[in-house]
């Protein structure tokens, strides 16, 4: 073999007259024979492999590191075995100092009279290429992965149809949708309203880039998702797309308007705790001189006066209590309440009051679950529901409610309330009207809100379906379904005493044998009807206008007085002080504590007096002064 070798590169054959030509060349050129042996190379070869003019070529195992030596000499045995192995190939190499470098090969039989005796292989350094592609390779790789784990969804789509051309995996929880079915999917098809959405898309095009800017899409479910996105143009597999990383901002948009609400809220019970007191004085001076005339009025015509007065002055009266009851802190009192009960014992008179034409369907089906509640607080929230549903049927239709048991093992963000996971009681009223508009679904828990005309209502309804649902710790979802539907999800009440559901008080009996009372209230026309209506019943009545003329009574009177029934806010001084210093000279004496504001509780040292709301009628009255007395 050696002398072959020889042979073939003594000068005048056509290989010598070839390896002159190509001794010049740019590119590195070597021969080989079929040992392995590298016989010849030109300039460029022992440029690109650091070996000097008179150093030894060496074989081919001595220009690629040891871990890639097989692979380059098993492709040199098929490249020299038949023409149907690849030409061309990338290898690391090896230079005779040790540096590395990465180099394209391609690879030709050396044939000689028919005889295949080796290859020759033209070699370029690609190492730069090589390079810049694995850091190409690297940063698409990091790429890759930051878009995989952003916390923002990613969505990547081409800006004409908004068709999605790639998404992330935060993308696809926040959408409630997998990666299959968001890409290819139009966004307008899950976009609230589009054009605020296009006129972005303009200015995305127009500038490159646009931040923080608010859209409304669609979740798998069908709730809104509140999304502050910020986009730039960038090329995608070789064509103009929009990135846009978008952040769920609903949690934040929901607080935002729960904080709105809630200092409207807090504004509506500063205003009513501000004026119920004036209200309720007017109110309760008014239907108690009404009771009084309608005890000394037989003519039928004036007492049918006097009866639409009272029924007015009640209707007044319900108006100010829904007004309190938006400024009302939970009640301390709250028991567990079975909402099935309540909407059983309801049913006798809830009927009515829809009228002839509403037909009512009940199905309650929580099974005895429990909520922790006050069972009045649930009759009145019930109560609004179907009375307005009754007025958005007018007057005609189905009012449906049901109950039913949820567990919720996420959290669930509701119209009004973001609800944490546990068990709940979903407490449903639907009725067959024509539904809530979306501009007005956004508005109808706020207070004084209305779409009735003049004088057809209050707009206190829903906002005090609100307050108790906010007390309780639940929430409320309204949606269109044929009709409004409300979900009121109340949280289930573990281990804490049963409350019984709230039945009227029975007939009120003849008041108790004389009794001496001391009745204090600024009000002269209120405090003069509750004088005569005191005494109609058998009491003897000693009657003041200030704290001071009260004082001088209990001084003269003290050992005599059975009851002090007292205003709180008066001048001179306070109800609560005159009834502290009544009690301290003689403890035996009940005390009645009367105010038009809400009750806040009385003092610790008045425990054992009790307290009553302006206005009342003389038969609640009656009832809690014959409590008292009776104790």
């Amino acid at each position: 073999m050696e002398e072959r070798s020889k042979a073939t590169t003594r000068p005048g054959s056509g290989l010598v007259d070839l390896l002159a030509v190509v001794e010049q060349a740019a590119d590195a050129i070597g021969i080989d024979d079929l040992h392995g042996n590298v016989v010849w190379g030109n300039r460029a070869f022992r440029r690109l492999f650091g070996l000097a003019d008179d150093e030894p070529l060496g074989t081919l195992a001595d220009y690629v590191p040891v871990r890639a030596r097989e692979g380059l000499l098993r492709r040199h045995r098929d490249r020299v075995q038949g023409p149907l192995a690849p030409a061309s190939y990338e290898f690391e190499a090896r230079r005779r100092d040790g540096s590395r470098l990465w180099v394209e090969a391609t690879v030709a039989p050396v044939v000689d009279d028919g005889v295949t005796t080796g290859t020759c292989a033209v070699i370029r350094d690609v190492t730069v290429r090589r390079r810049r592609e694995l850091e190409l390779d690297q940063a698409q790789q990091q790429y890759r992965s930051l878009f995989e784990r952003a916390f923002d969804a990613i969505v990547v789509f081409e800006p004409d149809g908004e068709i999605v051309l790639d998404v992330n995996p935060r993308a696809c929880e926040l959408y409630g949708r997998a990666r299959h079915e968001l890409v290819g999917m139009s966004l307008l098809a899950i976009t609230r309203d589009s054009r605020p959405g296009r006129e972005a898309l303009e200015r995305v095009r127009a500038r490159g880039t646009i931040e923080n800017f608010e859209t409304v899409h669609y979740h798998r479910d069908g709730s809104e998702l509140f999304l502050e996105c910020s986009a730039s143009v960038i090329e995608y597999q070789g064509r103009a797309a929009i990135l846009s990383i978008q952040r769920d901002v609903t949690e934040r948009r929901l607080l935002q308007q729960r904080l709105t609400h809630a200092e409207k809220m807090e504004g509506v019970g500063q205003l009513a705790a501000g004026v119920a007191h004036e209200f309720n004085n007017v109110l309760a001076a008014v239907l108690g001189t009404a009771e009084a005339l309608l005890d000394e009025v037989a003519e039928p015509s004036a007492r049918s006066m006097l009866e639409q007065m009272l029924a007015r002055g009640h209707a007044g009266a319900e108006i100010t209590r829904e007004l309190l009851s938006l400024s009302r802190k939970p009640n301390p009192t709250t028991a567990e309440v079975q909402p099935d009960e309540v909407i059983r014992a309801m049913s006798a008179w809830l009927a009515p009051l829809l009228g002839d034409e509403v037909t009512m369907e009940l199905a309650p089906a929580t099974r005895g679950l429990k909520v922790r509640a006050d069972a009045g607080q649930l009759e009145q929230l019930l109560l609004n529901l179907a009375l307005n549903a009754r007025d958005a049927m007018g007057a005609r239709g189905m009012l449906r409610v049901s109950t039913g048991g949820l567990r919720l093992t996420l959290p669930r963000q509701t119209a009004t309330h973001r609800l944490a996971p546990g068990r709940y009681v979903v407490l449903a009223v639907r009725d067959t009207g024509p539904g809530i508009p979306d501009p007005v679904r956004a508005r109808i828990f706020e207070p004084f809100f209305t779409t009735k005309g003049p004088g057809q209502g209050t707009g206190l309804g829903l906002a005090t379906v609100y307050s108790i649902v906010d007390r309780i710790g639940g929430g409320i979802d309204v949606r269109n379904e044929g009709g409004a539907c409300f979900l009121v999800y109340l949280p289930v009440a573990e281990g804490t005493e049963r409350a019984r559901v709230p039945t009227p008080f029975p007939g009120l009996a003849d008041a108790p044998g004389p009794a001496t009372l001391l009745l204090v209230d600024d009000e002269v026309v209120l405090a003069t009807a509750l004088a005569r209506g005191l005494r109609a019943a058998g009491f003897e009545v000693l009657l003041a206008h200030d704290v001071a003329t009260g004082r001088r009574l209990l001084d003269e009177h003290g050992s005599r007085l059975d009851l002090l029934l007292t205003d709180v806010s008066m001048p001179g001084g306070s109800g609560f002080e005159l009834a502290r210093e009544a009690v301290a000279h003689t403890p035996e004496l009940r005390v009645l504590v009367m105010s038009g504001f809400a009750d806040r509780g009385l003092p610790p040292e008045l425990s054992a007096a009790s307290f009553v709301q302006k206005p009342f009628t003389r038969a609640t009255l009656l009832r809690r002064i014959r409590e008292l007395l009776d104790r």
